[in-house]
């Protein structure tokens, strides 16, 4: 049996050494990237897996009121950023020139010179809240630098804004309501245990639909009246819990495991747990390839780091589960 795990660490540096795996090194090329048990990577199998890799792809992320303006995310360097396409088929305007991937972003209703925008922070899905004044072109940090922030929203009349944010102890996740015209005094409107976020404001402004989220498959939505902060529970269904049978049988193919991990943050499984796995799986003498990325988060958001992945990918899908295939 072999298992390819993909591991992802913070791009803060952790104490102590950076992984506890034996026989850990730079993935050639890619010093951001290190490895243990995979092979090397051949340079046509590289060559044809960029050819898919290298095709760039834009993402609707607004359209202004007027219908005049879009907002899209898309990568002419390492990460994604905003770019303005004020005309079907006309050029692309950047806007945003940041280091780390914008995750989501809105046109201030009423003013499309302003866009509010959720960025990266230090590779750890540590999304950081930013308005943007297009006619100056700086941003606005309004948030901590610190917490993971999501879900952002804006009223029709464009007088609120909602996010959510960990704020209150990097772990639960709760829902901030702000006036745009000072959203640094975002007030918390839920604080309990789980996982919160604003879905949309009503046509007023005057309510917020918000979800809360207790697994994948197991959520409620209540309506929040901003002015008085009262919370009304809309849904109500009962937990459900399903066991999945446990595997069997006496096969004895390759296992393919994708093991996407944070490594310091709270909101992630910790890297530590996929290290044990590589660890565990060897002691049985079997053969594992592991990949953990020293800039990323919780996925790979670099270019060079997520190309150099996903070549493994193939490669290993080439050596342990397909028949060989021509890279020619």
């Amino acid at each position: 049996m072999s298992i390819l795990i993909l591991a992802f660490l913070l791009a803060a540096a952790p104490e102590g050494p950076p992984s506890s795996v034996e026989g850990m090194e730079p993935a050639p090329g890619v010093p951001s990237l290190l490895q243990s048990g995979v092979p090397a990577l051949p340079p046509d199998l590289r060559s044809r897996t960029g050819q898919y890799l290298n095709a760039r792809a834009a993402s609707l992320a607004d359209v202004s009121d007027d219908g005049g303006a879009l907002l899209i995310t898309t990568r002419f360097a390492s990460t994604a950023q905003l770019h303005v396409v004020e005309m079907p088929l006309g050029m692309r305007t950047q806007v945003t020139f940041g280091d780390e991937p914008v995750n989501e972003a809105k046109f201030q209703p009423g003013d499309p010179q302003t866009v509010w925008y959720l960025q990266d922070s230090g590779g750890g899905e540590f999304y950081q809240l930013f308005r943007l004044d297009r006619r100056s072109g700086r941003s606005e940090l309004l948030t901590d630098g610190k917490s993971r922030h999501q879900s952002l929203t804006l009223s029709r009349d464009g007088r609120r804004i909602a996010f959510s944010g960990t704020e209150r102890n990097g772990k639960d996740t709760d829902v901030y309501v702000a006036d745009t015209s000072s959203p640094k005094n975002a007030r918390r409107v839920t604080e309990a245990e789980g996982t919160w976020s604003p879905v949309e404001f009503s046509r007023d402004g005057a309510r917020l639909l918000i979800v809360r989220e207790r697994s994948i498959q197991d959520a409620d939505l209540f309506a929040l009246e901003v002015s008085s902060g009262k919370l009304t529970q809309l849904t109500f269904v009962d937990a459900q819990l399903v066991r999945y049978p446990a595997g069997g049988g006496a096969g004895t193919i390759p296992a393919f495991l994708y093991k996407p991990r944070g490594a310091t943050s709270k909101l992630r499984v910790p890297r530590s747990e996929a290290e044990q796995i590589v660890k565990a799986v060897r002691s049985r003498g079997k053969d594992v390839w592991y990949l953990l990325g020293l800039n990323e988060g919780h996925g790979f958001a670099k270019k060079e780091n997520r190309d150099y992945a996903i070549a493994a990918i193939a490669l290993f899908f080439q050596q342990k589960l397909l028949e060989p295939i021509k890279t020619n």
